[in-house]
């Protein structure tokens, strides 16, 4: 089974879209609006799916006006508690230690059903306000190999972080989805491309 992507090319690319029980990262180019990919993915599939989603970017009730900007309602599907959205923003404003952060994801990632959604918006809040050293990276890890009973989709904006810390997060994650921008004459453009999907034998870059 897959969860779709509601794009239809991104399905395409995804041979029916993200796998469930895998692991998906969307690398994002700074100032794109890639909170409305995640979103859509969540909306499209909240009939089926239970999610849990963790943000460490905004307040909850920032989150639910975003869905409200795109006509996308959760407001009937958290009264039924088909998804959760996990205040982890006060923990990173109120500079808590990041092993209490850490463990307030890992408890919700292990709460998780097999048929869930996880999704954290986003690793570079945690990086950005936490650091990148080898103990928080390990930690990021950490998310990811919990998450296997579930599917995790995970928002990275990509900073010029240090290539090892990238090509770390590359490695671990099943999928990598990247959000670019494309200069067309004077206009610029969105485009996604998968660049890797471990699910896809010959995936076309």
């Amino acid at each position: 089974m897959s969860l779709k992507t509601n794009i239809t090319k991104l399905d395409e690319m995804l041979n029916g879209g993200i796998k469930e029980n895998t692991s998906a990262i969307i690398l994002s180019t700074p100032w794109i609006k890639s909170l409305q990919l995640i979103q859509q993915i969540v909306y499209g599939n909240l009939k089926n799916n239970k999610v849990i989603y963790i943000s460490l970017n905004a307040k909850p009730s920032i989150i639910r006006e975003i869905f409200k900007e795109y006509d996308w309602d959760i407001s009937s599907f958290e009264k039924k508690r088909q998804i959760e959205i996990i205040n982890a923003y006060n923990e990173v404003i109120h500079k808590k230690k990041p092993e209490e952060i850490h463990r307030l994801i890992l408890d919700n990632i292990n709460k998780a059903k097999s048929n869930a959604i996880i999704v954290i918006d986003s690793i570079s809040s945690f990086l950005d306000s936490f650091g990148t050293d080898k103990k928080r990276l390990e930690e990021v890890k950490e998310w990811i190999k919990t998450s296997k009973k579930a599917t995790l989709i995970a928002l990275l904006t990509n900073w010029p972080y240090k290539d090892s810390i990238l090509k770390m997060l590359r490695s671990e994650f099943d999928c990598v989805i990247n959000l670019k921008t494309m200069e067309k004459e004077i206009i610029l453009r969105n485009y996604l491309l998968v660049s890797k999907a471990k699910w896809i034998k010959n995936l076309k870059k």
